[in-house]
């Protein structure tokens, strides 16, 4: 099992075998790249005995810089998943040409987009735009395209824990009520 992206500028973690299911992640700032590792770590924990990941980290930023936008281009070639873990708002022009300059690889590999919001929560409007964007380049790339949850799953989460955190007058007057050590009709 391999650890998961750590720090620094275009992170790895250690050499992977040839079968190691190889993850790129594309991040755009410090909220989103600890989501992104969040995300890595949990596949890890989860899948380390049946898998072997090699996690591979680029930061929006250093495709700006074209030594660093091709060598990201060759990664993401390799990649058998390419995981963007944004803020919710549209790609810079730039980060839009360097995926434009991506080529689909050989038939037959079975590769994905995914997409991970740093806060799910409170999404700007431009997010539904920067979904369709990576949707039509996964489908160019002829990748599955795995969507973030939906916004108002994300809510009716959140609700359904705040409503089994609080205890309502109902619930206190049943919780206080005297408790019995029979219940027998004839005792």
């Amino acid at each position: 099992m391999n650890t998961p992206v750590t720090t620094g500028s275009n992170e790895s973690n250690a050499p992977a075998s040839a079968n190691a299911c190889r993850i790129m992640v594309i991040y755009e700032g410090a909220a989103a790249h600890d989501k992104a590792l969040e995300m890595c770590h949990r596949l890890s924990t989860q899948f380390g005995e049946e898998l072997e990941f090699a996690f591979e980290a680029w930061k929006v930023a250093e495709l700006l810089d074209a030594a660093s936008a091709r060598r990201a281009a060759e990664a993401a070639a390799r990649a058998d998943i390419l995981l963007f873990s944004v803020g919710g708002t549209d790609l810079a022009p730039e980060v839009r040409i360097w995926l434009e300059s991506l080529t689909a690889p050989n038939i037959g590999s079975d590769r994905a987009l995914a997409v991970l919001f740093a806060d799910p929560v409170h999404l700007p409007d431009s997010s539904e735009l920067l979904v369709a964007r990576l949707r039509e380049v996964a489908n160019r790339l002829r990748m599955d395209f795995l969507p973030p949850m939906p916004d108002t799953a994300l809510r009716s989460l959140d609700a359904l824990q705040e409503r089994v955190c609080t205890v309502t007058s109902v619930l206190k007057d049943i919780l206080e009520r005297p408790r019995f050590d029979h219940w027998g009709l004839n005792e």
